[in-house]
């Protein structure tokens, strides 16, 4: 392209260029900001701001965050689910320390100052923070059969709860599952906790089904 073409993208000034180049992110950041609320309003669920895993080294992990830590607040922003802190993270001046406000998995209020760093591909900040796997039921299943139902919010199994202990709930699971045991899991459903047992199926000679994925 010819770089001194007087329409072209060379000639324009710096603040235009900046808008050029940075017009998805704000288009992503405006329309975040429109349908955050509106989906609120409608009830439409949203993976809860705690950290499923920290990778080990990265920024979160040096300053003590844990799995099942929850997010309250990154600088003045209220988070609200996990996608508002992962938003919040990435838009944020890489430059600058975030402060985190957090509830331990022992109930702890805590607050650091953490320094974001380039994630790989996208060179956008991260902290190396993951957020809680989220569970489907399939149609047709054990899931099913034992009276789970696709509105059910899975909180744990066997008494551990995800949010507080991520890696004791998958190991729990884990561990049911290659026993072939019926497995307690514990579910909230219209406000109320409860706790159904799933007994696995064989599907194949190698592999026991749930119906959860």
């Amino acid at each position: 392209a010819d770089r001194s073409a007087p329409d072209g993208l060379h000639a324009k000034s710096v603040p235009a260029r900046f808008f050029i180049f940075s017009g998805g992110i704000l288009m992503n950041f405006l329309f975040a900001l429109i349908m955050v609320p509106l989906l609120f309003r409608i009830g439409v669920p949203m993976q809860v701001p705690v950290a499923g895993s920290v990778t080990p080294g990265s920024p979160a992990w040096h300053a003590g965050i844990e799995p099942g830590s929850r997010f309250a607040q990154v600088e003045t922003e209220r988070m609200h689910s996990f996608a508002d802190f992962a938003a919040t993270v990435a838009l944020s001046d890489i430059q600058e320390p975030l402060r985190i406000q957090y509830q331990s998995p022992a109930g702890l209020d805590s607050e650091v100052q953490v320094a974001a760093r380039p994630a790989e591909g996208t060179g956008l900040p991260e902290l190396g923070v993951g957020p809680m796997p989220k569970f489907e039921i399939s149609p047709d299943s054990a899931a099913t059969r034992s009276g789970l139902l696709p509105s059910d919010r899975i909180l744990g199994f066997a008494g551990v709860r995800m949010e507080q202990n991520p890696g004791g709930a998958q190991a729990v699971l884990s561990e049911i599952m290659l026993a072939g045991a019926p497995l307690p899991i514990d579910i909230e459903r219209d406000g109320q906790l409860q706790q159904l047992k799933i007994t696995p199926e064989l599907e194949t000679l190698e592999q026991l089904q749930l119906g959860v994925f």
